[in-house]
């Protein structure tokens, strides 16, 4: 495996997050539910995206929570039921 030239160093300021622009995405940009980046999807590894585009924000949150019980009756399984005891069969 390559070793970072980073690696042991303080990140560069260029590569930081701009905490505060991601906050305020997080919780004021809405998403586009027929922009489909921006719209809550699932794979093997659960959901990726990122506020700044719009693909992982406060909203996508409440659409989480509010599937979780109309799919816990269904017994679903998902690849790592440790991470996600609501989605393993009762």
């Amino acid at each position: 495996m390559k070793i970072s030239p980073l690696a042991g160093k303080p990140a560069p300021p260029e590569i930081l997050v701009d905490v505060p622009r991601l906050i305020t995405a997080h919780f004021t940009d809405l998403p586009d539910a027929s922009v489909a980046t921006q719209r809550v999807a699932f794979g093997t590894s659960g959901h990726r995206g990122s506020s700044f585009q719009r693909a992982f924000n406060g909203w996508h949150i409440l659409a989480i929570t509010q599937i979780v019980p109309k799919i816990k009756p269904m017994s679903i399984t998902m690849p790592n039921a440790l991470l996600a005891p609501w989605a393993s069969p009762p």
